[in-house]
C-alpha cells in the first residue's frame, strides 16, 4: 500500500532503526518507547489486521517475533516482556498495519499487565460467554 507508514518503512522508504529483518516480517525500534529495546515487528505484506492474514504469513510474523524477543532478552538480561497487538482504533491502533509492539520490562517498572489495558468486563457469567462465542462461531461455520 503506497501510503501506509510501515509498509514504507519496510521498504526502506522511511528510515528506521532495523533490529531484524527477513525476506516477510521487519523488526524495528519503537520510535515513541515504552522501554528501552520497545521493538516493533511488522509483515512486509501489507494488512490491516490479525484477521486479514493467510496462516503461512501469520507463521512467519510470529517466527520473527520468537526471534526478537529471545534477542530483547539477552540483550537486556531479562526475559520478561508483554508481547502485543493493537487491533481497531478502540484497541489503540494508530496505524493501519498490523504490528506486533514487544515491549522489555523489569522489574518495578511501573509497567502493568496486558489485563491493565481495559477493565469493562459487565459480570456475564462465563457459561453464557461461551455459549455466545459458540453460537457465532456455528453461524460463521453454517457461511462456509
Amino acid at each position: 500500500m503506497s501510503d501506509c507508514l510501515f509498509c514504507k518503512i519496510a521498504n526502506k522508504e522511511i528510515p528506521s532503526h532495523c533490529v531484524a529483518e527477513d525476506d516477510y516480517s521487519y523488526a524495528f525500534l519503537d520510535i515513541n518507547p515504552s522501554s528501552l529495546g520497545h521493538t516493533v515487528v511488522i509483515p512486509k505484506k501489507h494488512y490491516f489486521s490479525i484477521s486479514e492474514m493467510d496462516e503461512q504469513d501469520l507463521g512467519f510474523l510470529f517466527a520473527m517475533v520468537k526471534r526478537v524477543g529471545l534477542l530483547l532478552g539477552e540483550t537486556f538480561d531479562s526475559p520478561n516482556m508483554n508481547i502485543g497487538i493493537n487491533q481497531g482504533s478502540c484497541a489503540g491502533q494508530e496505524v493501519g498495519h498490523i504490528h506486533v509492539h514487544l515491549i522489555p520490562r523489569k522489574a518495578n517498572d511501573e509497567g502493568g499487565s496486558i489485563q491493565s489495558v481495559v477493565a469493562s468486563y459487565n459480570g456475564e457469567d462465563l457459561s453464557e460467554t461461551v455459549e455466545r462465542i459458540r453460537a457465532s462461531k456455528n453461524k460463521n461455520k453454517n457461511k462456509e
